[in-house]
Parts: C-alpha cells; sequence; structure tokens
C-alpha cells in the first residue's frame, strides 16, 4: 500500500503537520498510543474552517436537481466546510493561508468562520500575523477563547511518529498516522526546509496540525504532492534579523525620537539655506522655500546655480567628498526635469538644479564644510 505524505508549514515557533491513520475518537484511548489529554486537546483545540452557503443560487440548470440524491449533511448544513484552524495560545488560531484564501484572488467570500466539536461557530476577527509564501495564517475569532491549545515541538528525527489531524473531506475532525520522513528545501531557493511525513491526508485536511505522540505540535499540514506530506520546521524563521529589527525601532522609530531628529535637521538646514541666499548664482527650488516650513522635508533641500549643469557641480562637488544628485533615482536617464517643470522652472534652469540630502548621522561641522565647497566651486567654475 503507497504512503501518503502531506505538506506541513512549520514556521516562527510552529511548524507543520503531518497525518495519522485515524482511530475514531470513541475507540479505546490505549489502543491508538494516545493519552487522555492528548485525546481532549483535539477536542477542545482543533477546529473546523468554514463559510456561509449562499442563500441564492444564480445558476440556472437544464432539468430541477435530485437534492435526494445529495448527503444529507450536504443538504442540510448551512455552511461548507473548507479546512482546519487550531488554537495556539489562549486569543490565537493558525491554519494554512490558503484556506482563508486572503490573497488578491479571493473573491468568493469575506467572512470566514472556525466550528468547534459542538457545532458553534465562530466569525474569524483579525488577522495578527501571516505568510502567502509559506501558507500560514495566525488570527482571533469574535467571542471566543481557548483555554486548551497546542504547543510547540521544535526537535525530531526522521522516522519519529507524528499524527496528522484535521477535517477530512469536510466531515470532521480525524486523526491519522505516520512517520517523519526527514526534510527538503524549499523549491525557489532554499531559503527555509519542509518537512515531509508519511502521515494521510485528505482535501480539508489543510491549516491542521501535525502532532507528536505527546501531543505537540511539529508543523501545520499545507498540502499532499506525490503522496508526500511537506511541511515548514519551527526555527527556521530569521530571528536575529527580526530581533534586530525590533531593536532599530525601539531605538529609532519612537516618535519622540523621530520629531527631535527633525528639528535638529532642520536647524542644520537653516544654516544652509541662509548661506546658499547669500550665494549671488543660487536659487533655492522653490524660491521662497525657509527652513522653518514645515510644508517640506527636512532631509531633502533643492537648489540649482545659475550658468552651472546640474551635472557639472554634482561631479565638482563629488571630488570635493560631497555625494549629492541632479535628480530622484527614477529621472537618472531622463535628459528632462518634469517635476521642475511642473513646478514652472523649464529650459536650462530645471537642468541646472541638484538635490542635498543629509541623514540623523549628518553634524553641523559637515554642513559648513559643504557650504565652503559650494563656495569655492563657484568661483573657479
Amino acid at each position: 500500500m503507497k504512503k501518503l505524505c502531506i505538506t506541513a508549514l512549520l514556521g516562527m515557533t510552529l511548524s507543520l503537520p503531518g497525518v495519522f491513520a485515524a482511530p475514531a475518537l470513541d475507540r479505546p484511548m490505549q489502543s491508538a498510543g494516545m493519552s487522555a489529554g492528548f485525546l481532549k486537546l483535539v477536542n477542545t483545540a482543533v477546529f473546523e474552517v468554514v463559510v456561509e452557503k449562499s442563500q441564492t443560487d444564480p445558476t440556472v440548470y437544464e432539468q430541477e436537481l435530485d437534492w435526494e440524491r445529495v448527503p444529507y449533511k450536504i443538504r442540510t448544513d448551512k455552511y461548507n466546510s473548507i479546512g482546519t484552524a487550531f488554537a495556539i495560545s489562549e486569543t490565537e488560531l493558525i491554519t494554512a493561508f490558503h484556506v482563508v484564501n486572503l490573497g488578491v484572488e479571493s473573491m468568493t467570500y469575506d467572512r470566514y468562520f472556525i466550528r468547534d466539536s459542538e457545532g458553534q461557530v465562530y466569525e474569524l476577527d483579525q488577522i495578527n500575523a501571516g505568510s502567502n509564501e509559506k501558507d500560514f495564517v495566525i488570527f482571533t475569532v469574535k467571542d471566543r477563547t481557548f483555554p486548551d491549545y497546542f504547543e510547540f515541538e521544535e526537535r525530531f528525527e526522521t522516522n519519529d511518529p507524528v499524527f496528522s489531524i484535521g477535517n477530512a473531506l469536510g466531515e470532521g475532525i480525524v486523526i491519522r498516522n505516520g512517520l517523519i520522513l526527514g526534510t527538503v528545501p524549499e523549491d525557489e531557493s532554499g531559503r527555509w526546509n519542509r518537512l515531509k511525513s508519511s502521515a494521510d491526508v485528505n482535501p480539508g485536511n489543510s491549516g491542521g496540525p501535525l502532532v507528536t505522540p505527546g501531543g505537540k505540535v511539529v508543523s501545520l499540514v499545507t498540502h499532499k504532492a506525490d503522496n508526500i506530506l511537506y511541511s515548514i520546521r519551527p526555527g527556521t524563521e530569521n530571528t536575529a534579523g527580526a530581533c534586530a529589527l525590533a531593536d532599530c525601532m525601539e531605538r529609532f522609530a519612537a516618535p519622540q525620537r523621530v520629531a527631535a531628529e527633525a528639528s535638529a535637521a532642520r536647524e542644520r538646514w537653516g544654516l544652509l539655506i541662509r548661506a546658499l541666499r547669500t550665494m549671488d548664482r543660487c536659487t533655492l527650488i522653490p524660491e521662497d522655500r525657509r527652513d522653518d516650513d514645515e510644508r517640506f522635508s527636512p532631509w531633502i533641500l533643492q537648489a540649482g546655480f545659475r550658468g552651472l549643469p546640474g551635472e557639472v557641480m554634482a561631479r565638482a562637488l563629488d571630488d570635493a567628498g560631497f555625494a549629492v544628485s541632479t535628480g530622484s533615482a527614477c529621472s537618472a536617464r531622463s535628459p528632462k526635469r518634469p517635476v521642475l517643470e511642473a513646478m514652472g522652472i523649464r529650459g536650462d534652469r530645471s537642468l541646472e538644479g541638484i538635490r542635498i540630502s543629509q541623514g540623523w548621522t549628518t553634524s553641523m561641522e559637515e554642513i559648513e564644510l559643504l557650504i565652503a565647497a559650494i563656495a569655492h566651486i563657484l568661483e573657479v567654475l
């Protein structure tokens, strides 16, 4: 008999699950090798993902449908079952991204729900995190918390036993067993590893957990390909990069810090603007710009020098140790300056402009050196 495998996503402190030859939940747990706590967690922390059935059907059929041949559950259920989700904290659940289909192609449903083992339905409330690329999404639901939730297991070995848990074929939560088969790099560039498992799955299992016999999640089920289940191992996120970004945000993106740096930048620009106004050949762009005018960015200043093409001034300043530009990056190859022309600055004058930028580390001393360099260039050119 062929072994079946499924694809799962291991992300952050989570992974993507596989599948287990499902014993019914009322079967004696000893025969399935599962504890009472394991089965209780399956019953209280794994959910169907469902959507409301349309109340109107615009489709016109050639002859009346024989609804008696449609299974009773499908005929009478007010919801379509589309996948699986499971609780990972008291307030959050996780499922596969493609289950709730949040991409631009999502044109069918705008409301998603989870349904518990008692048939109670709760609407998706807020998306907290996710990745279309890695195929997972973390979310909350309205009016429900989760006293029981899954924890994650980051250590595993090939041939370890695992269980896939999910809403197979939309007919309810089932448990099926298998083995971890190893890992394989993701297809595009090998940026993370996917977990392979022989646990079985069906449509509807997507978003469910792949768990150890101890009830800890190894990965998140995403799909089955060539009878193999794939998932992403925990710990493959760029933790160091995330920590570095968080540190930078705390240090430099605090509103008080941003405001203080902008104020200091305006003071430096004030020194430069006053100096440029004393130079006969210099025209500020726009001419009425003031150092205290908050309509303008405190990080960029533009000026033109009569009779001196901007390219020439930029090259001369580069020789003096200052990097400036003649326009934005997207206009670097353009023979015209459309923004300046829109401001009424046309012809040769529009080609005389340069853009000067500063940053948080720019000092008053550097502005003074720039002023001296511009003055010297105007003397010799």
